[in-house]
């Protein structure tokens, strides 16, 4: 069947993009191609849930340019389909006085952004939040807010299909090349414009056209703690630690789900392939030395140092080592017995190789007639249905005029 649009990948973005181009015009036949037997089943519908404010990002990137209005879109979305969404905001708190520096760079950052927070001394930390525990300031973050993303991908799914998108599950697809233009390398599919929004795949089909060979990616697991059932802790907010400014983690944190529990965590810990969840084999070869690539390039860093990294991330697989850590963040005991590992979610997270840097912000490249999204990462979540807005206005329809 041929179709004006093909979109690879049916996370939040796959199905964010297919709905604005249907929104755009109803006329337009649109297909998501999905690998699996269900959309978000990997980053999108992993993911912790977390609407981000926008506080951390560079002004000038697309990630400070979509993460405010996506919150509101998502919000909107929650609100008018009665959709779980708690509005619980967030603070941000120090360890020490050098920590209490770093609020305030933060702080301005925020500002910058047009971000509602703010900046508090910590005889007010109780009014937000009674169970953290800050040096002398503290972030108050209101619009921070928790969501469930599989219902977020179940009414982008059903709205897909309602404004007479197609989908086909079970299509690992690839693109070849030929006389100039791109197709969809299945049969019986075919399609004016082609979409990479494959996520933790998207890096690898795009390198099969040459697109995106400055960058390597670096699947990183994400784990995290939740409290088991009988555990009540009844925290009001989400509390986060200061980051550390060159590294795209944000630390072991606390956060609610909307089922009702705590989260400790995450890991970041580099694993063997995009889809790596478990024990059993799920990455090529070729994955292995994309990712030696990576650790050479954050090695010969000028600004990452990686053994640093290394020492503050790897010990965060250890159960103890992650309460530890979170355990300075509040002001009630934690017990190693009232915590459980969750299941884990991958970060694919783009290294510039060019720069020997981790590339931040989102990545877009055009080819021919294809769009390749890549390193769409944390907030990308939050930002997706205005950023997939920004991308066929800015670089689709244009394409195609």
């Amino acid at each position: 069947m041929k179709f004006d649009f093909a979109i690879i990948g049916g996370g939040v973005m796959g199905l964010s993009l297919g709905l604005k181009l249907l929104e755009h015009s109803s006329s337009l036949k649109v297909v998501i191609l999905e690998k699996e037997s269900n959309f978000g089943e990997h980053a999108s519908g992993r993911n912790s849930g977390v609407l981000h404010s926008g506080i951390y990002y560079n002004p000038d990137s697309l990630k400070a340019k979509f993460c405010k209005i996506g919150n509101l879109e998502i919000k909107k979305i929650c609100k008018s389909e009665n959709l779980f969404l708690n509005e619980c905001g967030k603070v941000i708190v120090s360890q020490d006085s050098k920590e209490d520096t770093e609020l305030f760079r933060i702080a301005n950052r925020a500002r910058k952004n047009n971000i509602d927070i703010e900046i508090l001394e910590n005889k007010y930390l109780q009014k937000f939040e009674a169970k953290a525990k800050t040096n002398d300031y503290f972030i108050w973050s209101p619009s921070t807010a928790v969501v469930s993303p599989r219902e977020i991908i179940n009414h982008l799914k059903s709205k897909f299909i309602k404004y007479g998108g197609r989908f086909e599950l079970h299509k690992e697809v690839s693109i070849k090349e030929s006389n100039s233009e791109l197709y969809i390398n299945q049969k019986g599919i075919s399609a004016n414009f082609i979409i990479n929004a494959a996520g933790g795949g998207a890096l690898k089909i795009a390198k099969k056209l040459g697109v995106g060979t400055e960058f390597s990616m670096l699947p990183i697991m994400g784990s995290y703690l939740v409290n088991k059932e009988h555990e009540n802790f009844n925290f009001n907010s989400l509390i986060y630690p200061v980051p550390n400014p060159v590294n795209p983690f944000l630390g072991v944190h606390l956060t609610l789900n909307s089922n009702g529990q705590i989260k400790i965590g995450p890991s970041a810990i580099p694993t063997l392939g995009g889809y790596q969840y478990g024990i059993k084999p799920n990455f090529e070869v070729k994955d292995i030395s994309e990712i030696i690539k990576c650790i050479k390039a954050l090695y010969l860093s000028k600004s990452i140092n990686l053994k640093n990294l290394v020492r503050t991330e790897l010990p965060n697989m250890h159960k103890n080592v992650m309460i530890s850590k979170a355990q300075q963040l509040i002001n009630i005991p934690l017990k190693v017995n009232q915590w459980e590992w969750h299941s884990s979610a991958i970060r694919s997270q783009l290294i510039d190789l060019t720069l020997n840097k981790f590339e931040y912000d989102f990545v877009i490249k055009n080819y021919l007639n294809s769009t390749h999204l890549l390193n769409v990462v944390s907030p990308g979540f939050t930002c997706s249905i205005p950023f997939s807005e920004w991308i066929i206005s800015n670089n689709i329809l244009t394409s195609n005029s």
